[in-house]
């Protein structure tokens, strides 16, 4: 399989003789006493599909057949494998809209790198369990592990826009604005992020010792607190990085956990949302530096100097650049300045040496910036990345179309510079240190290098800026006075920014296309609204259905060949398979319980289930509050997804509240298999 020795596996001739493959991958098949055609077969326990060649036995030179050469050598390969599973993938936006995509499923044995538009069939693909990566621009990336088994699969994703303003239309610069302060006390301020909708800010403190850190979630425009998190520290001077999403829901902390300078402790990557949930943390090789995490504007990856998704899956050269056998994580070349844009490219040094590049996450080279003569410290870019800024220990630069629009000197006096472009790329604001002043001061230039500075931000004698970010609110940056920490803005937008409300597929009253379960069988069930279907029948959607709900308002999505029935007071009961529930208030939806797939057996729970007394351990209960969640019933296996907001389930041992980022196994003695991110603020949870 994919190169890899399959030991044990038997050859058989078809005049009897075998071999058998030894550890290295290799057979020697002998004893073949006649010259004839002979067919040779290549079978082992653990591959359903055998291999058969043909070999043709003879003497090359009938003159001299004693020859040591005159035998023809048969030098056979074969590759094992099983039977086929074949995919055909679609993927739509939320309003149904068909999304050309580039999809990676991946696993140990085989790789496939595909780019799909309306229903795509993927080639044949060995059975097991893969890793699908599904990325389009403009579009948030998703993943989701895959189960293939032999059989004909349709597989359905759904990808979202990604948000933010596509221009400075209405953008002014204006004199410095303090919004808040904050008193930092004895704690130290190490790194500091703000989301580019411009909503939040987020900043980690220090006193230079073991587990004294503090993680601080805030409102960027008020200052106000969303969440104080203790956390690890540097025993010494810090060595952490932070970064964020473009709506913070992935913030990634990193941080080194020993001692300053060493490879002692361990280096701790922490990931939360925009509230400060935690969704996950991995420790990493001590011996790396901390010093850089970056986030992908989608959420999507985390770059902790190895390429990482937001469920902590570590992907592989093999994942992304298909070199085969390569189990070494995926990783690039610089070791400070790296950047994703929107499109999830990548700045950073040129794969091949030769610059600073714009490329693919499998390094395919979309624009060489040129030799910048350095170590980048921060980049940033514009929404549609046509304009790159670079600030680096002695220069600022902003790129535009992939060729140099212009270059400022600076000055550094040991701390870290910072730089950020406006959405539209109008405006790039950096910080510096002036030779009249001994702190870092903001400058302020536009594309086409005019000076936008506002005099009174130039207060280096006083303040130090820390900080800067230009995003969907305007333009800002943080500066320290002694303990103080200020937050400040320098540019406002004249009208607020508001995302393209994407149109969804509306629910349709009625549908033709469901059974329902009469005798031992399915038969038409006409053409019927919810309201209409007959609580306590099963029945079962023979297409994708959006079906209109009126009390409470909303819209049930229900996924085709799914088992399903109602109560008496019209709430769902879902026998098998997958439905969504996309309700403004309280719904509430049953899954019961089963082991095997035996349609009297769920006629007889689901009678039980009506008439009260099916005992509480055989079904739970799954309530929403104001929100949309996915509930999907497999034997031996309940599991519910959440989209922003939260949604009880009830059991006889189970009251639990889900909410983003949240891990519950909801069935006894049922193990949580893996957490899949398929979109922001969006948690499957796997159980087997």
């Amino acid at each position: 399989m994919k190169g890899k020795k399959v030991v044990g596996a038997t050859i058989t001739a078809s005049t009897g003789e075998t071999a058998t493959v030894g550890d290295y991958g290799w057979y020697h098949l002998k004893g073949i006493t006649t010259l004839a055609t002979a067919m040779l077969s290549a079978t082992h326990p653990d591959f359903s599909q055998n291999e058969t060649k043909k070999v043709v036995l003879k003497i090359d030179n009938i003159n001299d057949p004693c020859a040591e050469d005159s035998l023809t050598f048969n030098n056979v390969n074969f590759v094992l494998k099983d039977q086929d599973v074949l995919f055909t993938v679609t993927v739509k936006d939320t309003a149904g809209n068909f999304v050309t995509a580039r999809v990676i499923a991946s696993n140990q044995d085989w790789r496939f790198d595909e780019e799909i538009s309306d229903q795509t069939s993927l080639p044949g693909m060995q059975p097991g369990k893969y890793l699908f990566t599904i990325s389009a621009p403009g579009y948030k990336t998703i993943s989701q592990d895959i189960n293939a088994v032999p059989n004909n699969q349709d597989l359905q994703f759904t990808m979202e826009k990604m948000g933010g303003r596509s221009s400075d239309g209405g953008l002014t610069i204006q004199e410095p604005e303090l919004l808040w302060e904050k008193d930092l006390g004895k704690e130290i301020l190490s790194n500091i992020v703000a989301s580019k909708d411009g909503k939040l800010v987020v900043y980690y403190t220090t006193n230079n010792k073991p587990d004294t850190g503090k993680l601080y979630f805030l409102d960027s425009l008020t200052g106000n607190q969303r969440k104080l998190i203790p956390t690890v520290a540097t025993d010494g001077n810090s060595q952490a990085a932070l970064d964020t999403s473009y709506d913070g829901n992935t913030t990634a902390l990193y941080v080194h956990a020993g001692i300053f300078g060493l490879s002692k402790g361990t280096n701790k990557l922490q990931l939360f949302n925009n509230q400060g949930g935690s969704i996950g943390s991995l420790e990493l090789d001590p011996q790396s530096s901390a010093q850089l995490c970056e986030v992908s504007p989608d959420g999507f990856y985390v770059y902790p100097f190895q390429l990482l998704n937001k469920g902590l899956y570590q992907y592989t050269r093999y994942d992304i650049e298909g070199t085969e056998n390569s189990e070494a994580p995926m990783t690039y070349s610089a070791q400070q300045g790296f950047h994703f844009t929107v499109g999830n490219n990548i700045v950073s040094g040129c794969p091949k040496g030769g610059g600073y590049c714009v490329f693919t996450i499998n390094n395919n080279v979309i624009s060489n910036l040129g030799d910048i003569n350095g170590t980048p410290r921060a980049a940033d870019s514009s929404q549609d990345a046509s304009k790159i800024g670079i600030v680096m220990v002695e220069k600022a630069f902003l790129f535009s179309g992939g060729g140099k629009a212009w270059e400022k000197d600076l000055i550094t006096r040991g701390d870290e510079l910072d730089i950020s472009i406006s959405p539209g790329g109008k405006y790039v604001i950096y910080s510096t240190v002036t030779e009249t002043e001994p702190h870092r001061v903001i400058r302020i230039f536009t594309d086409n290098n005019i000076d936008k500075t506002p005099a009174g931000s130039q207060k280096g004698t006083i303040e130090d800026t820390v900080f800067v970010t230009a995003n969907d609110k305007g333009i800002f940056y943080g500066a320290l006075n002694h303990k103080k920490f200020k937050y400040y803005q320098v540019g406002s937008y004249s009208t607020e920014y508001k995302p393209d409300e994407t149109a969804k597929e509306e629910g349709t009253e009625t549908s033709s296309n469901l059974s329902r379960y009469s005798g031992d069988a399915f038969v038409p069930a006409g053409d019927l609204s919810f309201a209409q279907l007959t609580p306590g029948l099963i029945y079962r959607a023979d297409s994708n259905l959006r079906l209109k709900y009126l009390n409470p308002a909303g819209t049930l999505s229900i996924t085709e060949g799914t088992i399903f029935s109602k109560e008496y007071s019209h709430r769902p009961v879902l026998l098998k398979g997958q439905l969504t529930a996309e309700f403004t208030s309280s719904m509430t939806v049953y899954a019961i319980k089963f082991d095997r797939y035996d349609l009297l057996l769920f006629q007889s729970k689901l009678s039980q289930l009506i008439a009260g007394t099916l005992a509480e351990s055989e079904y739970f209960i799954v309530q929403n509050i104001h929100t949309k969640f996915v509930v999907e019933n497999k034997t031996n296996a309940i599991s519910v997804a959440v989209e922003n907001g939260e949604v009880k389930v009830t059991s006889d041992k189970v009251s639990e509240t889900i909410t983003t980022g949240k891990k519950l196994p909801l069935m006894k003695k049922i193990k949580l298999k893996n957490q899949i991110i398929l979109e922001e603020e969006y948690i499957l949870l796997l159980v087997e």
